[in-house]
């Protein structure tokens, strides 16, 4: 479980499913971290769940999570990509023949 602050102080709200109080919010999900990592809210990851990205680049033997991590770490938008084929069709290049 990751926790979020909000940029604005003190916020109270929901913000893509999830919900702040005083400007502190927890989830897990993959996509909400990846928004949150791109409008600048602050995300402390419990040690327990931190997940390891891989040397070198994406592919089939990463876990969704390390993809999803990956893309967060080079800023790669995602769009609706939610499972690993579609999250890996976003983040590998197929060269042309």
């Amino acid at each position: 479980m990751a926790t979020i602050t909000t940029p604005v102080k003190g916020f109270n709200g929901k913000v893509v499913g999830v919900v702040f109080t005083d400007g502190v919010g927890e989830t897990k999900d993959e996509a909400a971290l990846a928004y949150f990592g791109r409008q600048g809210y602050t995300i402390e990851e419990g040690a327990a769940e931190a997940v390891v990205i891989p040397e070198g680049e994406p592919s089939l033997e990463w876990t969704a999570a390390q993809l999803k991590a990956y893309a967060v770490s080079k800023d790669i938008d995602l769009g609706d990509a939610k499972n690993k084929p579609d999250v890996l069709a976003k983040l590998v290049v197929v060269p042309a023949e």
